[in-house]
């Protein structure tokens, strides 16, 4: 009403327009007047491009767009056109005109990638804009402080699962897994990965429902807590960190290391070095040429197929504290046991024990094998063959303890006439106990010597020889027990060796038992027949020399056709046995009469050996006595004494005086106590005490003590 007016331009329209208009005064008056206005195109805006950020993983391609986050002032953002005005450094981008993105990442480079566009509107309005392509390494996925599931791509990506119970798949690609705390599942997949557990009890397979179909070379670390590590194929490093860990390196050259705790490592394929680490830990190599090291505490290792090594210590021989089981099963193998009790067993192969310090067991099963104790009191067993390498000197070393070498059917020591083989000993006061199969054959060349600085206790059973046993130079405790010698065709050995081989045909001496001997001497180089054939015995200090015979050789005293004997040699004598008959320098006593063998020198230790299977009475009278009824119903007798008593075959009977107890040993045995002494029994059916005669079964159910 008072001539103010507001016109609003169409937006597509210019040109002339025109509007008439009137006035009117108060008293009617009016008039009529025309306005013209002309409406021009408003001045342009160019449109607003604003820089974009995109990432991707090497090797792949990312899309997107670049006009999301651009603007028109003057309007219609769908009518902009986008042009590439400069390309990326590396890699290839498509930009299309509506905006959209396409760039594909070179596989070899990571790095940011750059480039321009610009944008134009439909009057010509141009701006630009950079963008910028981060092309990494790999993808990052970062967990909650919940129970994430978090799934890699096809390339290498880092996931970490943070706090909570996490699932990781990190699919293919060279991935690095981080489960951090909580008890995480974390699965690889094909590629070079690495695994870190964290804490928690963790599990790592390299693939999901298959145990060996990971590849790639990859590491894992458990972390604190009982993990399970499988790796899959390759070749891999599995580490258990604290807590008690199953390893699993499966296929490949693996490394796999338990750390603290009671782990269990499985190599499986591929030659593996596996370290137990602390605790009591089970390592098992299978097929492959493995290594092992148990570290301290008490471990059980088993090599499986293959040459492998064991070292209870890396770098180290004699460090490696614990009790530990070691089988090194199949191929050629290399064990250093290292401190503590131990139980070696080389298995088929040609091993290499060394039992170290501790109390070991060693045993060489099938092949050629050494066999070392090291310090302590050892048990070696040669199963097999124990041998030597056939130098000049060879030898089976280190028996510092009392030292037994036990179960070899073989002992293969050089193998040519004059080589003189050695069980040897740093320490001259130490005892040697070597006990060998029965039907023992050795080697048919060389000399056996039983080192001559040794001044201890050496001891021989159930040894059949074909070659030489050197005494010389023993103190009058070395003794040869159950010894059987056997002379086949030889050429002549040295005439001063204290046990040498006849040439006679078949020529069979049975020493059962020679006790408390310090020599021991075939006499002479050949032996033209069986009738002219003698054995000679030297005495030194106190000595029982108790002696029978088989084969093509009687031995027999006098005219007495028994095949007893029993003598006393005195100090520095020699005694001989031949067709005739037992000869003594000085004038002697024997117990042959009558079925009855009587010994009543207490101070004298006596074996007793029944070889005609008649029913005999055998007294041991005093002393600690070895009594062997042999074939035959026998009545055995201990005397005073804490005596070893063997009824053999036959129905026998120990005799004592007020029997206290009757027990059964772990070895099976029956020990008596009795106003007698502490006797071991064995092969006996019957035991009399004070003229009560029961069966071993009542005895043991203390029908002895019942009123």
């Amino acid at each position: 009403a008072d001539g103010t007016f507001v016109y609003v331009a169409n937006s597509s329209n210019t040109g002339e327009i025109k509007f008439t208009y009137s006035v009117i005064d108060e008293r009617g008056g009016s008039s009529t007047g025309e306005v013209t206005l002309t409406v021009s195109q408003r001045p342009n805006q160019a449109p607003v491009a604003t820089p974009d950020r995109f990432t991707v993983v090497r090797g792949e391609t990312v899309t997107g767009n670049v006009g999301s986050n651009d603007s028109d002032p003057d309007g219609d953002r769908t009518k902009l056109v986008y042009r590439l005005v400069t390309q990326p450094a590396f890699g290839q981008v498509t930009l299309n005109a509506d905006g959209s993105l396409v760039y594909v990442a070179n596989s070899n480079q990571t790095g940011e990638a750059i480039f321009t566009y610009s944008v134009t509107d439909e009057r010509g309005g141009v701006s630009t804009a950079e963008v910028r392509i981060t092309v990494a390494a790999k993808r990052v996925l970062n967990g909650t402080d919940g129970n994430d599931r978090l799934i890699g791509s096809a390339s290498d990506d880092e996931i970490n699962g943070g706090l909570g119970d996490d699932l990781l798949d990190g699919g293919a690609g060279n991935d690095h897994l981080f489960g951090g705390d909580g008890n995480d599942r974390l699965i690889g997949g094909d590629g070079n990965d690495r695994f870190f557990g964290g804490d928690g009890n963790d599990i790592i397979d390299d693939v999901e429902g298959t145990d060996q179909d990971g590849l790639g070379d990859d590491f894992a670390d458990g972390g604190a807590g009982d993990d399970f590590i499988a790796t899959g194929l390759g070749n891999d490093t599995l580490i258990g960190g604290d807590g008690n860990d199953r390893l699993l390196g499966e296929g490949g050259d693996d490394l796999l290391q338990g750390g603290n705790g009671n782990d269990q490592l499985f190599g499986g394929d591929g030659n593996d070095r596996l370290e137990g680490g602390d605790g009591h830990d089970l390592l098992e190599g299978g097929p492959g040429n493995d290594s092992f090291s148990g570290g301290p505490g008490n471990d059980r290792m088993f090599g499986g197929d293959g040459d492998d090594v064991f070292d209870d210590v890396v770098g180290t021989d004699q460090d490696g504290f614990g009790d530990d089981f070691i089988d090194g099963g199949n191929g050629n193998d290399v064990i250093f046991a290292g401190l503590g009790n131990d139980q070696l067993f080389g298995g088929d192969g040609n091993d290499r024990l060394h039992g170290e310090g501790g109390n070991d067991l060693l045993v060489g099963g099938n092949g050629d094998d050494f066999l070392e104790g090291g310090d302590g009191d050892d048990r070696l067993f040669g199963d097999g063959e124990v041998s030597g390498t056939g130098r000049t000197f060879s030898y089976i070393n280190n028996f510092d303890g009392p030292d037994r070498l036990l179960g070899a059917n073989f002992l293969g020591f050089g193998g040519a006439p004059g080589v003189t083989n050695v069980l040897n000993s740093p320490d001259p006061d130490h005892e040697l106990e070597l006990v060998f199969a029965q039907g023992f054959t050795p080697n048919q060349g060389g000399v056996f010597a039983i080192n001559p600085n040794m001044a201890g206790t050496e001891r021989v059973e159930n040894f059949n020889f074909a070659f030489v046993i050197d005494m010389a130079s023993k103190s009058n405790d070395d003794r040869v027990e159950g010894l059987s010698v056997n002379f086949g065709n030889l050429a002549s050995l040295p005439a001063n060796n204290e046990f040498e081989r006849g040439v006679s045909q078949g020529l069979t001496v049975t020493l059962d038992p020679v006790l408390d001997l310090s020599e021991i001497r075939w006499n002479g180089n050949v032996i033209g027949s069986v009738r002219s054939s003698t054995l000679e015995f030297r005495r030194e200090g106190t000595m029982i020399v108790n002696v029978s015979s088989t084969g093509a050789v009687a031995v027999t005293y006098a005219t007495d056709s028994r095949p007893f004997l029993f003598a006393q040699i005195p100090t520095n004598e020699w005694t001989t046995v031949n067709q005739s008959g037992w000869q003594f320098g000085v004038a002697g006593r024997t117990g042959v009469k009558e079925g009855f063998i009587y010994i009543d020198d207490v101070n004298l230790t006596a074996n007793v050996v029944d070889v005609s299977g008649g029913n005999d009475t055998i007294d041991g009278g005093a002393g600690n006595d070895f009594i062997q009824g042999g074939g035959g119903d026998d009545r055995l007798i201990g005397g005073l004494g804490n005596d070893r008593i063997d009824g053999g075959a036959g129905v026998d009977t120990a005799v004592f005086r007020d029997v206290q107890s009757v027990t059964r040993l772990a070895n099976g045995n029956i020990r008596v106590l009795s106003a007698d002494g502490d006797d071991e029994l064995s092969n006996v059916e019957f035991i009399e005490s004070n003229g009560r005669r029961i069966t071993v079964a009542e005895a043991l159910n203390g029908f002895f003590l019942r009123k």
